[in-house]
């Protein structure tokens, strides 16, 4: 999710090739106390109308717009904005008379009285008639014990100030919130860019292996910056492009192109050194500096084992393909796979999860580690984000033992993770949260 640009803070410095980039980053402690109020107030709202919804208040928290829809944007993961069902506002036995008259949901509803106001009204009704003709509706759909100020209200229950807030996780910590901004922060940049190097140390031939296999999943082109000169070499350069669209912009595969480098950074933990990344935001181009805290924030975390690992599209297209066949079959009970959601953001954490596994307003994510050293950096970062977000990790059972300790349920597979749909179908019957009992708008 990264930001809409006109929510997106940065400083731009410089001319010509020395023009740099720096989106914004939140460092210090100085709206640690704003944001606890944030919290607070969302805390508060929970329960509540978006009607209800302050907006101006949070700008004042934060004293400057960008900054705080900025903000507001990464609580997306932690609440979301339900319309209520209309069996909440009617009662089962007027809704049930509802779904024999063929209304299942508002615009139902708003269809039929436009048809009797076509039919008796010629289309148009003075409003000291409204009642009238909303008590002519409710006899006519043969719900009687609904009062016409009801009626009205249902008439709009999917109206955005109609929406009700609801938790999606649990609340953030001040923390783990400023990280998400961070991250979203250089996501941003990276969605625009026409290209990003990455100065890599570790064993090559696995690193361009999973740079090919990304490559080609993703449809995103990439240049190796000097061929290694022996099987022994540890140094690579990988410069990742993105391709300009028909408009001249670079935005339409920048999403894909951060996709890739969050995965390869994922895939091979602690072999990124450096990198850049040359950004077009206002039609002029500006290079952004990945330093080490940079890199950190995108997930490049350090480990103690040997990336020999790659990552492969086919083992991801497997897992998918049959899921489907599963799905089509009845036998995921209800659970749908979604590909590439967006990444899970802790306090000095970032998990890259390859899907959500999704049945209703629920979502839990599936990581799939290739080997000992991502399922150790896994591990650690899963330990940062803590407890509350439901996670499913496969693992090869070589592996599986490092991730003792983490919250997320672990399951071993054999010779790809395919073979393990049915022990993740049943995982989710014994541990999957309640279902919300609002709807999505």
């Amino acid at each position: 999710m990264s930001f809409k640009l006109g929510d997106f803070k940065k400083t731009i410095r410089g001319r010509g090739e020395g023009r740099r980039i720096y989106p914004h980053q939140i460092r210090d402690d100085r709206h640690r106390a704003a944001l606890g109020f944030a919290l607070d107030y969302y805390e508060r709202m929970v329960g509540r109308r978006q009607a209800e919804f302050d907006q101006a208040a949070l700008l004042e928290f934060f004293g400057d717009p960008k900054l705080a829809r900025g903000l507001v944007a990464c609580l997306g993961s932690s609440y979301v904005w339900l319309s209520p069902a209309l069996t909440d506002l009617v009662g089962s036995d007027t809704a049930a008379a509802f779904r024999r008259a063929g209304i299942s949901r508002p615009a139902d509803l708003r269809a039929r009285l436009y048809q009797l106001l076509n039919r008796r009204f010629g289309g148009f009704i003075p409003p000291a008639e409204r009642i009238a003709v909303l008590r002519e509706l409710l006899a006519e759909l043969e719900t009687p014990a609904l009062q016409p100020d009801q009626l009205e209200q249902a008439l709009y229950l999917d109206a955005d100030e109609q929406r009700v807030l609801h938790h999606r996780a649990p609340p953030p910590t001040p923390d783990a919130w400023i990280a998400r901004y961070n991250y979203h922060s250089l996501e941003t940049a990276l969605c625009y860019a026409e290209h990003v190097t990455l100065h890599l140390h570790g064993t090559v031939w696995p690193m361009l292996r999973s740079a090919h296999n990304l490559s080609r999943r993703y449809r995103i082109g990439y240049v190796v910056g000097a061929l290694p000169d022996s099987l022994f070499d540890n140094r690579l350069e990988l410069h990742i492009l993105g391709r300009k669209d028909a408009l001249g912009g670079w935005g339409r595969t920048g999403r894909r192109l951060a996709r890739v480098v969050l995965r390869m950074l994922a895939a091979h933990p602690g072999a990124a050194v450096s990198g850049e990344a040359l950004v077009h935001l206002d039609g002029k181009p500006a290079t952004l500096q990945l330093d080490q805290r940079a890199l950190a924030i995108l997930g490049a975390e350090a480990t103690t084992f040997l990336a020999t690992d790659t990552w492969e599209d086919t083992v991801i297209d497997n897992l998918q393909r049959f899921w489907s066949r599963a799905q089509s079959r009845g036998r995921t009970a209800g659970w749908g796979m979604r590909r590439d959601p967006e990444p899970l953001v802790g306090a000095d954490a970032l998990v890259v999860p390859d899907f959500v596994l999704q049945r209703g307003a629920l979502g839990i994510a599936l990581c799939i580690v290739p080997g000992r050293a991502a399922a150790g950096a896994l591990a650690a970062n899963l330990k940062r984000i803590g407890p509350g977000i439901p996670v499913i990790v496969l693992a090869p059972a070589n592996a599986a033992p490092l991730l003792r300790g983490a919250p997320a349920t672990t399951i071993s597979y054999g010779s790809e993770p395919a073979d393990a749909i049915g022990m993740i179908i049943a995982a989710l019957s014994r541990n999957a949260p309640p279902q919300p009992a609002a709807r999505s708008a």
